[in-house]
């Protein structure tokens, strides 16, 4: 057995310490969440919390669930189950996937500490150590005032800004994403959920880590040849079938060879909207978004109730449960036309979404988005 390692994750001033017995556990975990987070090694200061992972050869038995709580997730067949609660330490059984032996995971809240058992033999179950982490951090920066969207962006690498990318369910944020990644040299920063700190100042966006999903018609033939099969699904939208890669952030970008970008600066935002009409030979068209306009896609954008509270530490298993950020909870409280005021907005209204990859869109949006090929603000 290797010897113990750790270390420390920073993201916006929260601290989380990672040890491991198993060095491989740890690097799982450190993968997933660098970036967003920064990686500094342990000592560099006082962490808020600790994580304690282990793997464990022997069963840990059915730890029933009868008779106790039970906090699940029907879509991807996440469980978790509370085993005990006394002296100030939380025991849960925790199933990932539907199929997965239970692991366990136990809050010691009076150590500020977490410790996590994994089965061997199960790679889902590997996925509770971020978990547990992503718990810690998403709950706190959401307290701290950050904004949770349903969104994509990427730090444009001329000037280190990012651009926020707002679109509906199946609009076409991963496809502009992936593109800005291998077309302007940006480095992705979510593609799914992403987090943004307002204030007086510039605003700052952070990306969330979540699957990638990658339009395979971005994808040239040898491309998809070498990716396994699994990562290739067929979905439907907007009565059209496509053909998408499903990615986990470090997949993404070993596979791919795109590049992950940490928190940033924001630079400006792009809106990709359906053209109520459309003119003959004109499949696009690129304008400035009014404060109204831009106030209304945000409110949108920020209706994500579910994958909110799949963000927040709802049992404490990171030390604050999530009825300890109340405004976190309350998005509709939130002035939006104040939220970017001075931030450059463009959008582009596409009368046939299934061009998008394929029209020169960076070519629309040189005259509102000028910085993105590294020209003026």
């Amino acid at each position: 057995m290797a010897s113990a390692s750790g270390t420390d994750l920073v993201l916006a001033g929260h601290r989380v310490r990672m040890t491991a017995e198993d060095a491989s556990l740890l690097r799982d975990a450190v993968s997933v969440l660098v970036p967003p987070c920064a990686e500094e090694p342990v000592g560099a200061g006082e962490p808020g919390w600790q994580v304690d992972v282990s793997g464990v050869t022997a069963g840990l038995g059915e730890l029933c669930e009868q008779g106790r709580p039970v906090l699940a997730w029907p879509d991807s067949g996440t469980r978790l189950s509370i085993v005990d609660a006394a002296d100030g330490v939380v025991t849960l059984a925790a199933r990932y996937r539907t199929d997965s032996p239970a692991a366990l995971v136990e809050a010691d809240l009076l150590r500020r500490r977490t410790r996590v058992l994994i089965p061997e033999g199960d790679p889902p179950s590997r996925r509770w150590a971020d978990w547990v982490a992503r718990a810690f951090f998403g709950t706190r920066l959401l307290a701290d005032g950050w904004l949770l969207f349903h969104a994509a962006a990427v730090r444009i690498t001329a000037g280190g800004r990012a651009l926020l990318v707002l679109a509906g369910p199946q609009g076409g944020k991963s496809t502009l994403a992936h593109r800005a990644c291998v077309e302007l040299g940006a480095q992705l920063m979510a593609d799914d959920l992403v987090l943004l700190r307002p204030g007086t100042g510039v605003p700052w966006v952070a990306g969330w880590p979540t699957r990638v999903c990658v339009p395979a018609e971005l994808l040239d033939d040898a491309a998809l040849a070498g990716l396994p099969g699994r990562l290739v699904i067929q979905t439907a939208a907007s009565g059209r079938e496509r053909r998408r890669v499903v990615l986990s952030p470090p997949e993404y970008q070993r596979l791919l060879g795109i590049g992950r970008a940490g928190p940033a600066e924001l630079g400006g935002v792009l809106a990709l909207i359906p053209a109520a009409c459309s003119s003959p030979g004109q499949p696009a068209r690129a304008g400035a978004m009014g404060r109204e306009r831009l106030a209304a896609a945000l409110a949108e954008a920020a209706r994500v109730p579910a994958q909110r509270l799949r963000m927040l530490d709802l049992l404490g298993v990171a030390g604050r449960p999530a009825m300890a950020v109340p405004a976190a909870l309350s998005p509709r409280a939130v002035r939006w036309d104040q939220v970017l005021a001075g931030v450059p907005a463009a959008c582009l209204e596409l009368a046939d979404g299934s061009l998008l990859p394929q029209l020169p869109v960076w070519d629309l949006l040189e005259p509102y988005l000028p910085w993105l090929r590294g020209g003026g603000t």
